[in-house]
């Protein structure tokens, strides 16, 4: 999974770009490498924010959306506090949970007690991954004051948990895939998969935390 983050200042002229990534070769989970990955983006830089035209609402169709419209996800942290039983290698994954417990877990999901039993895709993360902590407790600037502390700290859990959030969500459909056709991931290999879609997160996010930090000054 490749994540990017495009920064533009709102001093900057009107222009165009393009962008390019490429993954020249990588290593396939089966063994073996894989071919050459190619995307271009064309990128348009505006002077004036577009102005959304009004959508047209159909007569049949109700103002507000219900919580069972559509496909739903949902994201909660668990840890040690929380009867987790986790250790602390292990990020987290996608499990079905009842509607009705997440309300009862969160204030965020209590429209969907109307659900009652149905299962929700669930992003469950750990609160008490070892290299989320790590990766937390080092965010020192060059005079060892922590950087990240308050608001900031919450707000590094958040950009985390929507990238490995969408990589577990995306694991879950391969290994379901794969059980499908016979070839059901194993527990250690399940693991490692979803440990390294955690550290792939992780690994960019103290770039991505000084470059904010710049945009900001």
């Amino acid at each position: 999974m490749i994540r990017v983050s495009v920064v533009v200042p709102e001093d900057a002229e009107p222009t165009g770009a393009k962008l390019t990534a490429q993954v020249p070769d990588w290593e396939r989970a089966a063994g073996g490498i894989g071919g050459s990955h190619r995307w271009e983006t064309n990128l348009t830089i505006l002077s004036e924010k577009l102005e959304r035209k009004p959508v047209r609402k159909k007569k049949d169709i109700p103002e507000e959306k219900t919580p069972d419209e559509g496909p739903l996800v949902a994201v909660i942290w668990r840890g040690k506090d929380d009867g987790n039983e986790w250790h602390g290698g292990n990020p987290g994954k996608v499990e079905p949970w009842p509607a009705q417990a997440l309300a009862e877990t969160s204030s965020e999901y209590r429209e969907l007690a109307r659900l009652g039993d149905v299962d929700v895709p669930t992003i469950v993360l750990n609160k008490d991954y070892s290299r989320l902590e790590s990766y937390l407790r080092a965010r020192l600037d060059g005079n060892g004051v922590r950087t990240l502390t308050g608001a900031g700290a919450e707000n590094a859990r958040d950009r985390y948990a929507v990238g490995v959030g969408l990589g577990l969500l995306l694991h879950d459909k391969e290994r379901e895939r794969l059980s499908k056709a016979g070839q059901a991931l194993d527990p250690e290999t399940d693991l490692h998969e979803r440990q390294a879609i955690a550290r792939s997160v992780l690994v960019m996010m103290p770039e991505y935390d000084t470059l904010l930090g710049r945009l900001e000054e």
